[in-house]
């Protein structure tokens, strides 16, 4: 069939969208709690990606605030929080629960997001697997950081979440507040718009 006029923004929506901007892994966006989604003193909006009773971050590194990018906003996120707030559920996407006890975040996207990549990027052929591709957002969003000339070296460390370099960085290493990321995050192009 053809591809309908409705655009649904649920996860499968979100989801890709949010990693292409912030680098997050697929678990770490898809049990973002409403809570997780906020500003901080100045009002700007960021990701407090942090261990909480919905989902487990893969170490100590992961924790970490990541900005929300313009585009993000621009294409209804806050608007898509607050109507998650209006209906008193936890997670900032309901849709991305695990179906069972043992399940993760972001098991539920697996089956919708291998259909879309074998009908946007064919079968198989080049050995990715549809995790391996969704993971490629996340070093999409490294390689843009570092090579952007204009950004100093680590700035991308602290918005993937990823450990120091050596001991005493990630022992006394302080993460760069939000204002300071915002512009970093800023820089990432954007991944589409609408006609």
């Amino acid at each position: 069939g053809r591809p309908g006029e409705k655009i649904i923004k649920d996860g499968l929506f979100w989801i890709p969208l949010i990693a292409a901007y912030t680098g997050a892994r697929r678990a770490e966006i898809a049990g973002l709690a409403i809570e997780d989604l906020r500003q901080d003193e100045n009002s700007l909006w960021f990701f407090d990606i942090r261990f909480t009773h919905l989902r487990r971050l893969k170490n100590e590194a992961s924790i970490r605030k990541v900005p929300v990018h313009t585009h993000l906003i621009e294409l209804g996120l806050i608007e898509h929080l607050n109507a998650r707030k209006k209906s008193k559920v936890a997670e900032l996407f309901p849709d991305m629960r695990p179906k069972h006890a043992k399940g993760t975040f972001g098991d539920r996207l697996d089956r919708n997001w291998r259909m879309i990549v074998t009908q946007q990027l064919g079968n198989d052929e080049n050995d990715n697997s549809p995790e391996q591709v969704f993971h490629s957002l996340r070093h999409y969003v490294v390689n843009q950081l570092k090579r952007d000339p204009e950004l100093k070296a680590g700035y991308e460390k602290d918005i993937i979440g990823h450990a120091g370099r050596d001991e005493t960085e990630e022992r006394y290493g302080d993460t760069l507040p939000i204002s300071i990321l915002k512009p970093a995050i800023e820089r990432l192009p954007r991944v589409f718009a609408f006609d």
